[in-house]
């Protein structure tokens, strides 16, 4: 959105125009790709996106436009590799902003307009009951029905720009798996920031986190990012957290916990490529490895930090699913499951439902192999269609799958 005051230009003159665009996704047409491939001429900023516009009128002269751009970069869109080699620095120095960008960084930490009063209302309505219909009786507790969202929303004032740094292990407390070192840090802030308190026990997190953050539309039904108006009301929900992770400054005390958790659906969602690689995708077109083939194809095709990222969330999820947590929450594996498969695999938005199903069923094993195996009982006993288990072989000490081309054909769906 352009905003000026109306103003004429006489011959000669110039007129200056300023435009604030918020640039989603990654990949080769990004923004960081463009500015790697054409960067500018010293002593201009690496960060710097300039071009000449040509406007052409018909039966007139050419007028040549210049554009200058400076590029403020986000960990939402950013390889999880590359957020890995910037250790403790943050992804945008404050000190180094200049006046648009202070302007910006101070609006972007307090909290979104309306968000508030939505939240109330959906505490009012019962914002989980039409996930519920969504995706099937999944025995949620009564608590689920008459709330949404829960915890503190605050009126404390909010951060400054000023604000301290180096305290985000305060914000919440350290989830110990054995691979922080190789987690980004803005990963690690979001899941310590919901281990604190008990934030976990917030109901519908995960699950109706977005609905919470952008409320309930009958075309916004479920997390989807194939409208670009509902990707950016979602931006605009997490922009605090956004701005926190990305300066390094704390994050707001205004931020909830279904704000940090959509926050970080929406970074798994705005990775360049998705979390879940091709590999994964080629072998849930055929059949559902069981738990340590599942494991072990992971760890050899994602990368360090993409595999490190994944068991960190992985065991956030499974804090959340404890006996006390789940208690009041009301989440199921199978309903962890499902978020994370929609948000972990990338491709369009309509997959086959063998596929849907294979990757939902994917990440339950990852969760809890034992609900899995008993998902897959009843469905069978049911009748319905169950994902085939793959066979595996023994390479070395690890169990992986065997070529798709030696499984047997009753395998396949």
């Amino acid at each position: 959105m352009i905003c000026f005051s109306l103003c004429c230009c006489a011959t000669g003159e110039t007129i200056s125009i300023a435009l604030t665009a918020l640039i989603t996704g990654g990949g080769p047409s990004s923004a960081a790709a463009y500015i790697a491939a054409n960067p500018a001429p010293p002593p201009a900023p690496v960060d710097t996106l300039d071009t000449i516009l040509i406007l052409r009128l018909e039966d007139g002269a050419d007028s040549f436009i210049s554009c200058h751009g400076t590029f403020l970069p986000s960990c939402f869109g950013m390889d999880l590799d590359a957020l890995l080699r910037l250790g403790s620095t943050p992804v945008i120095a404050v000190e180094q902003l200049d006046q648009t960008g202070q302007q910006m960084l101070q609006q972007g930490l307090q909290p979104p307009s309306g968000l508030a009063s939505m939240q109330q209302q959906q505490q009012q309505q019962g914002g989980v009951e039409s996930l519920r219909q969504q995706i099937g009786d999944l025995g949620l507790p009564d608590e689920l029905r008459s709330s949404a969202t829960h915890g503190g929303h605050g009126t404390a004032a909010l951060a400054a720009v000023s604000g301290s740094r180096g305290q985000a292990q305060s914000e919440g407390s350290t989830l110990v798996t054995g691979v922080e070192a190789r987690v980004p840090k803005e990963i690690q802030r979001l899941v310590n920031f919901l281990l604190a308190g008990q934030r976990l026990h917030t109901p519908g997190l995960f699950v109706d986190s977005i609905q919470a953050c952008c409320g309930p539309t009958k075309s916004f039904s479920k997390p989807t990012y194939s409208s670009a108006a509902h990707l950016r009301q979602l931006l605009v929900a997490t922009a605090p957290v956004r701005w926190a992770l990305d300066t390094g400054l704390d994050l707001p005390s205004h931020i909830t916990a279904h704000q940090a958790t959509a926050a970080l659906l929406l970074m798994l969602q705005q990775l360049p490529e998705s979390l879940m690689p091709p590999d994964v995708s080629a072998v849930l077109l055929h059949c559902v490895p069981p738990a340590p083939a599942c494991t072990s194809l992971l760890s050899d095709a994602m990368s360090v930090a993409e595999w490190a990222t994944l068991r960190h969330i992985v065991a956030l999820c499974k804090a959340a699913l404890a006996a006390e947590a789940a208690a009041v929450n009301g989440l199921t594996s199978y309903m962890l499951a499902a978020v994370l498969a929609e948000h972990c695999f990338g491709g369009p938005a309509a997959v086959p439902p063998e596929l849907s199903a294979n990757r939902v069923a994917f990440m339950m094993m990852l969760l809890d192999p034992e609900a899995a195996a008993q998902r897959r009982e009843v469905n069978a006993a049911a009748g319905d269609t169950v994902p085939p288990a793959a066979p595996v072989h023994q390479r070395g000490t690890s169990a992986v799958l065997q070529p798709l081309t030696q499984q047997p054909q009753e395998s396949l769906i």
